[in-house]
């Protein structure tokens, strides 16, 4: 079934990141509550941030003044990139292609996942990789879309709050 790209150009939220392994366990990559936003723009844009909901906090109150164990333990389950994107509409697959990234190895790369639409439901299959204990697997990432909170005038909130668009 082909996907048309209309479906997929808004913002989405995270509802579950599993790892898929050969042998079939499935294991929550990003903890039982991960959060996140997915957001494809009708120019070609994606970006990406997704991460555990129970990450560690600094005590710092600015950040640069964390320290590196600090960030270390605030980064190891955080997922963070932007780029372009290319959909081809006949296999419902997009290729992302990170122009800029939190695990900087992806700067630079595309990366290819198969997409699913069922309703208000967004399902990515990604590319299968190996863990560092050697075994294949792949994520399989669930997003909800996402409406947005919006003003009484029907202005997005975000945008009413910064004066932006």
């Amino acid at each position: 079934m082909s996907l048309r790209r209309a479906e997929i150009i808004r913002a989405w939220s995270l509802v579950s990141v599993v790892s898929v392994y050969e042998d079939g366990q499935r294991v929550d990559e990003l903890g039982p509550r991960p959060a996140g936003y997915l957001c494809y723009t009708p120019e070609g844009f994606v970006s990406a941030t997704l991460g555990d909901s129970t990450r560690p906090t600094s005590r710092a109150g600015d950040p640069h003044s964390a320290t590196a164990d600090e960030y270390a333990a605030m980064t190891r389950k955080f997922i963070a990139y932007a780029g372009h994107y290319s959909l081809d509409e006949a296999t419902s697959t997009v290729v992302h292609r990170m122009e800029v990234s939190l695990f900087t190895n992806w700067t630079g790369q595309g990366q290819e996942r198969h997409l699913a639409v069922d309703g208000d439901t967004l399902t990515i299959t990604a590319s299968p990789r190996v863990a560092a204990d050697g075994r294949s697997f792949h994520s399989e990432l669930v997003w909800r879309r996402d409406g947005g909170a919006t003003s009484p005038e029907g202005v997005p909130a975000a945008t009413k709050l910064t004066g932006g668009g």
